[in-house]
Protein backbone atom coordinates (compact mmCIF):
# COMPACT_ATOMS: atom_id res chain seq x y z
CA UNK A 1 0.00 0.00 0.00
CA UNK A 2 1.11 3.20 -0.59
CA UNK A 3 -0.03 7.03 0.28
CA UNK A 4 0.85 10.54 -0.09
CA UNK A 5 1.73 12.97 1.95
CA UNK A 6 -1.45 13.92 2.93
CA UNK A 7 -2.33 10.13 4.14
CA UNK A 8 -4.72 9.43 0.84
CA UNK A 9 -4.25 5.92 -0.51
CA UNK A 10 -2.14 5.89 -3.85
CA UNK A 11 -2.05 2.74 -4.93
CA UNK A 12 -2.81 -0.86 -3.32
CA UNK A 13 -0.76 -4.34 -4.75
CA UNK A 14 -1.93 -7.59 -3.37
CA UNK A 15 0.58 -10.44 -4.55
CA UNK A 16 -1.45 -13.52 -6.05
CA UNK A 17 1.25 -15.89 -3.52
CA UNK A 18 -0.41 -13.81 -0.07
CA UNK A 19 -2.87 -16.65 -0.70
CA UNK A 20 -0.66 -20.08 -1.12
CA UNK A 21 -1.38 -21.40 2.86
CA UNK A 22 -3.60 -18.67 4.40
CA UNK A 23 -6.42 -18.39 2.20
CA UNK A 24 -8.88 -14.87 2.18
CA UNK A 25 -9.97 -15.01 5.25
CA UNK A 26 -6.93 -13.23 7.21
CA UNK A 27 -6.22 -10.62 4.25
CA UNK A 28 -8.71 -8.22 5.62
CA UNK A 29 -6.82 -7.97 8.54
CA UNK A 30 -3.40 -8.01 6.80
CA UNK A 31 -4.54 -5.35 4.26
CA UNK A 32 -5.71 -2.85 7.98
CA UNK A 33 -1.95 -3.52 9.24
CA UNK A 34 -0.39 -2.31 5.74
CA UNK A 35 -2.71 0.67 6.05
CA UNK A 36 -1.69 1.58 9.90
CA UNK A 37 1.78 0.70 8.56
CA UNK A 38 1.65 3.35 5.94
CA UNK A 39 -0.28 5.50 8.02
CA UNK A 40 2.75 5.63 10.65
CA UNK A 41 4.88 6.36 7.66
CA UNK A 42 3.52 9.40 6.85
CA UNK A 43 2.86 10.62 10.42
CA UNK A 44 6.72 10.07 10.67
CA UNK A 45 7.40 11.81 7.28
CA UNK A 46 5.27 15.08 8.87
CA UNK A 47 7.10 15.07 11.84
CA UNK A 48 10.26 15.17 10.06
CA UNK A 49 8.72 18.16 7.87
CA UNK A 50 7.72 20.01 10.91
CA UNK A 51 11.15 19.19 12.71
CA UNK A 52 12.97 20.50 10.32
CA UNK A 53 10.78 23.55 9.26
CA UNK A 54 11.48 24.39 13.33
CA UNK A 55 15.20 24.09 13.43
CA UNK A 56 15.16 26.84 9.55
CA UNK A 57 12.85 28.86 11.44
CA UNK A 58 15.02 28.89 14.93
CA UNK A 59 18.60 29.47 12.76
CA UNK A 60 16.74 32.84 11.39
CA UNK A 61 15.48 34.40 14.80
CA UNK A 62 18.07 36.62 16.14
CA UNK A 63 20.53 35.77 19.59
CA UNK A 64 18.44 36.52 22.36
CA UNK A 65 20.53 37.24 25.48
CA UNK A 66 20.25 36.26 28.53
CA UNK A 67 20.43 39.87 30.15
CA UNK A 68 18.04 41.36 27.50
CA UNK A 69 14.94 38.20 28.71
CA UNK A 70 12.85 39.22 31.64
CA UNK A 71 11.98 37.73 34.27
CA UNK A 72 8.81 35.02 34.53
CA UNK A 73 7.19 37.05 37.22
CA UNK A 74 7.89 40.29 34.82
CA UNK A 75 5.96 38.39 31.87
CA UNK A 76 3.47 36.30 34.14
CA UNK A 77 2.09 39.41 36.47
CA UNK A 78 3.75 42.57 34.83
CA UNK A 79 6.50 44.68 36.10
CA UNK A 80 4.00 46.86 38.00
CA UNK A 81 1.42 43.93 39.56
CA UNK A 82 1.18 42.79 42.46
CA UNK A 83 1.82 38.86 42.93
CA UNK A 84 -1.57 36.95 43.45
CA UNK A 85 -2.86 36.58 46.96
CA UNK A 86 -4.61 33.37 48.16
CA UNK A 87 -7.93 34.32 47.24
CA UNK A 88 -6.82 34.88 43.72
CA UNK A 89 -5.43 31.47 43.65
CA UNK A 90 -8.01 29.57 44.69
CA UNK A 91 -10.60 31.35 42.38
CA UNK A 92 -8.21 30.59 39.32
CA UNK A 93 -7.77 26.91 40.52
CA UNK A 94 -12.09 26.84 40.74
CA UNK A 95 -11.98 28.00 36.91
CA UNK A 96 -9.56 24.81 36.20
CA UNK A 97 -11.47 22.99 37.97
CA UNK A 98 -14.65 24.09 35.66
CA UNK A 99 -12.90 24.26 32.25
CA UNK A 100 -11.64 20.32 33.64
CA UNK A 101 -15.67 19.14 34.09
CA UNK A 102 -16.27 20.93 30.73
CA UNK A 103 -13.88 19.33 29.01
CA UNK A 104 -14.71 15.88 30.42
CA UNK A 105 -18.46 15.87 29.64
CA UNK A 106 -17.04 17.35 25.83
CA UNK A 107 -15.02 14.62 25.29
CA UNK A 108 -17.51 11.88 26.38
CA UNK A 109 -20.03 13.30 24.28
CA UNK A 110 -17.96 13.26 21.31
CA UNK A 111 -16.74 9.63 21.82
CA UNK A 112 -21.01 8.96 22.06
CA UNK A 113 -21.45 10.49 18.83
CA UNK A 114 -18.61 8.55 17.34
CA UNK A 115 -19.96 5.19 17.88
CA UNK A 116 -23.20 6.72 15.99
CA UNK A 117 -20.90 8.27 13.04
CA UNK A 118 -19.57 4.94 12.15
CA UNK A 119 -20.29 3.39 8.30
CA UNK A 120 -19.11 1.07 5.92
CA UNK A 121 -17.42 1.89 2.51
CA UNK A 122 -17.28 -0.65 0.13
CA UNK A 123 -15.71 -0.66 -3.79
CA UNK A 124 -17.71 -0.94 -7.11
CA UNK A 125 -17.41 -4.60 -6.55
CA UNK A 126 -17.79 -5.04 -2.90
CA UNK A 127 -15.03 -7.07 -2.62
CA UNK A 128 -13.73 -5.23 0.16
CA UNK A 129 -15.16 -3.33 3.25
CA UNK A 130 -13.48 -0.81 4.84
CA UNK A 131 -15.71 0.86 8.21
CA UNK A 132 -15.22 4.12 8.50
CA UNK A 133 -15.37 6.20 12.14
CA UNK A 134 -15.00 9.97 11.64
CA UNK A 135 -12.82 9.62 8.62
CA UNK A 136 -10.46 7.50 10.45
CA UNK A 137 -10.16 3.57 8.66
CA UNK A 138 -10.81 1.45 11.87
CA UNK A 139 -11.29 -1.74 10.04
CA UNK A 140 -11.03 -3.80 6.55
CA UNK A 141 -12.70 -6.77 5.99
CA UNK A 142 -12.50 -8.92 2.32
CA UNK A 143 -15.37 -10.80 0.88
CA UNK A 144 -14.79 -14.45 1.46
CA UNK A 145 -15.26 -15.24 -2.21
CA UNK A 146 -11.99 -13.58 -3.00
CA UNK A 147 -9.41 -15.97 -4.63
CA UNK A 148 -5.93 -15.84 -6.50
CA UNK A 149 -7.53 -15.19 -10.01
CA UNK A 150 -9.35 -12.41 -8.42
CA UNK A 151 -6.47 -10.66 -6.84
CA UNK A 152 -6.12 -7.58 -9.41
CA UNK A 153 -10.08 -6.73 -8.98
CA UNK A 154 -9.08 -6.80 -5.10
CA UNK A 155 -6.23 -3.95 -5.49
CA UNK A 156 -8.61 -1.95 -7.56
CA UNK A 157 -11.93 -2.55 -5.74
CA UNK A 158 -9.71 -1.34 -2.26
CA UNK A 159 -8.27 1.65 -4.09
CA UNK A 160 -11.77 2.53 -4.94
CA UNK A 161 -13.04 2.08 -1.29
CA UNK A 162 -10.56 4.18 -0.42
CA UNK A 163 -11.01 6.79 -2.75
CA UNK A 164 -14.62 7.03 -2.41
CA UNK A 165 -14.17 7.23 0.79
CA UNK A 166 -12.23 10.49 0.27
CA UNK A 167 -14.56 12.30 -1.78
CA UNK A 168 -17.21 11.36 0.91
CA UNK A 169 -19.13 9.35 -1.42
CA UNK A 170 -20.80 6.27 0.84
CA UNK A 171 -20.05 3.91 -2.29
CA UNK A 172 -17.14 3.66 -5.20
CA UNK A 173 -17.99 4.27 -8.62
CA UNK A 174 -16.08 4.40 -11.71
CA UNK A 175 -13.44 1.78 -10.80
CA UNK A 176 -12.87 -0.30 -13.54
CA UNK A 177 -13.41 -4.33 -12.88
CA UNK A 178 -11.19 -5.44 -14.82
CA UNK A 179 -11.57 -9.53 -15.01
CA UNK A 180 -15.28 -9.65 -14.71
CA UNK A 181 -16.09 -9.90 -11.34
Amino acid sequence: MVADASGRVQSVDISPDWFVGRGPAKLGSALFEAYQAVMAEVLVASLDRMDSAKREDSEALPEIRPDDTPSRAEIRYGSTSPAPTLRDVWAKLRELEERQYEREYQLERRLAARSRDERVVHGPAHLVELTVRDMDVIGISVSGSVGRRLVHNLAQDTLAAFRSLYSGSASASGASDEGGV
